[in-house]
């Protein structure tokens, strides 16, 4: 719902819940959380899909941000999104938390092996 699209392209996003002047590094970041914690909590096909494109995404972001800096922002969203299934009472939540937060970690790991620009 906060999608702009025309036919069966995507156009534009929008997202007003929280706008106002920020870091542009803190947006992409927080784009790239919301897919990779999308794609850990949806079927696998469609994990896959959305794991996809936010490899097509990180690329393009990497060549205008550091690595380093951005995949530890990512990691920080996923941090605040792990608390998610527990507050909607998903059925599985424990468990869903626990790879969010595992999710996380990994993010941070690849942020370490990041080469700074």
């Amino acid at each position: 719902n906060q999608l702009l699209v025309d036919g069966t392209t995507i156009t534009g996003l929008i997202d007003l819940d929280s706008a106002g002047a920020g870091d542009r590094l803190d947006d992409l970041a927080c784009l790239l959380a919301h897919l990779s914690v999308l794609a850990h909590t949806t079927d696998r096909h469609r994990a896959s899909r959305i794991n996809a494109v936010g490899k097509q995404y990180l690329a393009a972001f990497e060549r205008a941000t550091d690595p380093r800096d951005l995949r530890y922002r990512v990691a920080a969203v996923v941090v605040s999104l792990a608390p998610g299934p527990h507050r909607v009472q998903h059925p599985h939540w424990p468990e869903t938390t626990v790879r969010l937060v595992d999710l996380a970690e990994r993010w941070l790991e690849a942020a370490r092996r990041a080469r700074r620009r």
